[in-house]
């Protein structure tokens, strides 16, 4: 979880307004959808076959615990 908050935090720092996306592992779906409540996307078929995951600029502060 730490990871994920420093990622959102560089992300804010570098202008991205805390927006972060990733490709999961099939183990990791989970994790990032459920503890980090990330959009779930479709699968890319041209990346493995992995799920892409979207953390939106409007879901940081809440993910962030209301702390900017």
């Amino acid at each position: 979880m730490r990871l994920m908050e420093a990622a959102v935090r560089f992300s804010l720092v570098e202008g991205f307004g805390g927006r972060v996306g990733l490709h999961s592992l099939p183990q990791s779906e989970p994790f990032y959808e459920n503890v980090c409540r990330m959009t779930r996307g479709e699968i890319d078929q041209q990346y493995e076959n992995l799920r892409w995951f979207e953390l939106a600029a409007n879901d940081v502060k809440k993910f962030l615990g209301g702390k900017p």
